[in-house]
């Protein structure tokens, strides 16, 4: 029966997902679970369980966000994203000075001019996200 379930999971949940232009979430997911975002919500099926679940995408204030302006509680906005970044600091290739100056800010002028918007540091990026602006 579990194969059964993980069967229709894969035949139809996922495909329509995709049909309805749905953004895979980041490398991050196990290979059983699928999500997707859509209008303020995460749909997520496990294809070893057959559960769906929908869970709702937490929306923060850019007043919300310049409170985490510090090396030690760094929150930053890309696009219509925000990022808590705290722990990427350390790891950020071109050298911790550049995240810092982000923290608490919308950095979408700043990432786009480095990074563009495909590559891997907007797949790294996806990583930290915490929620959306609201």
């Amino acid at each position: 029966m579990s194969i059964l379930k993980s069967a229709l999971v894969r035949a139809i949940l996922i495909p329509v997902a995709v049909a309805l232009s749905l953004t895979a979430c980041s490398a991050q997911t196990p290979p059983v679970a699928q999500s997707a975002a859509v209008a303020g919500t995460t749909i997520a099926a496990d294809s070893g369980t057959g559960v769906v679940t929908t869970l709702a995408v937490k929306k923060y204030t850019m007043a919300t966000v310049k409170k985490h302006h510090t090396k030690s509680n760094c929150w930053s906005v890309v696009g219509k994203n925000v990022y808590k970044l705290t722990s990427f600091i350390k790891k950020h290739p071109g050298g911790q000075k550049r995240i810092i100056a982000m923290c608490g800010k919308n950095a979408t002028s700043k990432f786009r001019g480095q990074h563009g918007t495909g590559g891997r540091a907007n797949a790294t990026l996806k990583k930290y996200k915490i929620g959306v602006l609201a």
